[in-house]
């Protein structure tokens, strides 16, 4: 199903390596830029259960019409996904250095960070001491500052999404597929309902119908905290529902009561007793006890239902201008009502094939045992001939 290895894109720009891994949209592949002789990543738009691939030629095809219009839809949201964070100049994010179309579906060029996630690191580690989580942590920090300046919300903060760079021990926050963009004035959210959430890194608010309407830097504290959690505790934090019931496992005695405090305000059920900003969050840590106000609007809305057409010819290769800095730009991300009509398109096109196979195998078996039986019969109809004949003969004789 992934492109395979030595399979050259744009041209020839770009080349693959091997396949790293994928998600419910999309494929990531390790790459080479050809002529620059550097290895980079690429993300491929590719929705399981959806499309299907042509071995030959790699270009992708839907394997149902009716998906055409939803399809197309998410492509171009995944595209602007790639232009806002290609906007986001920072060095504690991931950087995009190009988009574009091809076998009917979209890439775009990452930095390939050679190094690995905070998960994987206390996977392999254990849990981290207090000094090394909680330098990581400013780090994903001083990302989300930067995003939130920029009225976006990454909605996926976990240790899977914060990579760390081997040669420089640089956290790099990655992955904003369930991201969201607000409006400056008026807060409300500029792009559809984002699919899924990461339980024991995922506040409450982002289980409701509909997600998170309006800006809400607390929502993403709440993650940052979480994963501060797992760094010191070495384990993933309970959902937020448990939380809610049975409040926070009590820390360790060893943590500083800094670390202790943002945990655990960062980690309150209501965004109204989280710390605001970013910066909040950090004085926390720094041992500090900021004030902490209620915000009015903590709304939700429910996203609308998208609707199936025919499938659009396949596009041309072209490439996508990467925008400005302070560039207006909605991140890619499938609404939950739309994935279910979605997903309940899929499994019941899936079904109508099994169906159809089933039959056409009865088919195949009725059909031989009916072929076994008239050759039976005729075979009994020439033996009885024979005989009638061979008697026949005789009794003239």
């Amino acid at each position: 199903m992934e492109l395979k290895s030595g399979v050259l894109l744009q041209g020839g720009k770009y080349r693959i390596i091997n396949h790293l891994g994928r998600g419910g949209f999309g494929m990531t592949y390790l790459a080479e830029q050809v002529m620059a002789k550097r290895k980079v990543c690429i993300k491929e738009f590719f929705p399981k259960d959806f499309y299907k691939r042509e071995s030959d030629t790699g270009m992708i095809t839907l394997s149902s019409d009716g998906f055409a219009e939803s399809m197309n839809r998410f492509k171009a949201k995944f595209i602007k996904e790639a232009q806002t964070i290609a906007a986001l100049d920072h060095p504690n994010i991931i950087a995009v250095h190009d988009v574009f179309e091809e076998n009917n579906t979209a890439y775009y060029i990452m930095d390939y960070v050679d190094g690995e996630s905070l998960s994987a690191m206390v996977k392999r580690r254990g849990k981290l001491k207090e000094a090394e989580a909680i330098d990581y942590i400013r780090q994903a920090a001083a990302a989300l500052s930067h995003i939130h300046s920029q009225q976006i919300m990454h909605l996926d903060v976990k240790p899977g999404n914060i990579m760390v760079r081997k040669k420089d021990n640089r956290a790099i926050l990655i992955d904003f597929g369930l991201s969201k963009h607000y409006d400056v004035a008026s807060g409300e959210a500029t792009s559809t309902t984002p699919v899924g959430v990461s339980h024991g890194f995922a506040p409450l608010e982002q289980y409701k119908q509909g997600g998170v309407s309006t800006f809400s830097p607390e929502t993403d504290i709440y993650s940052l905290g979480a994963t501060l959690y797992f760094l010191v505790v070495g384990s993933v934090p309970p959902q937020a529902a448990d939380i809610a019931d049975d409040g926070l496992p009590t820390l360790p005695k060893s943590l500083s009561s800094g670390v202790r405090t943002a945990i655990e305000r960062s980690m309150s059920e209501k965004r109204r007793d989280r710390p605001r900003s970013i910066s909040e969050f950090l004085k926390l840590l720094d041992g500090g006890a900021p004030v902490v106000t209620a915000r009015d609007d903590e709304r939700t809305v429910i996203a609308s239902r998208n609707s199936a057409a025919k499938p659009a010819p396949r596009p041309a290769a072209k490439q996508h201008q990467i925008p400005a800095p302070q560039s207006k730009k909605v991140e890619w991300q499938p609404s939950s009502a739309s994935m279910q009509i979605l997903e309940e398109k899929a499994k019941a096109e899936r079904r109508r094939k099994i169906i159809k196979i089933v039959l056409i195998i009865l088919g195949v078996i009725v059909g031989a045992i009916v072929l076994y039986y008239v050759v039976q019969i005729i075979i009994a109809i020439l033996v009885i001939g024979g005989i009638i004949a061979a008697a026949f003969s005789s009794s003239k004789d």
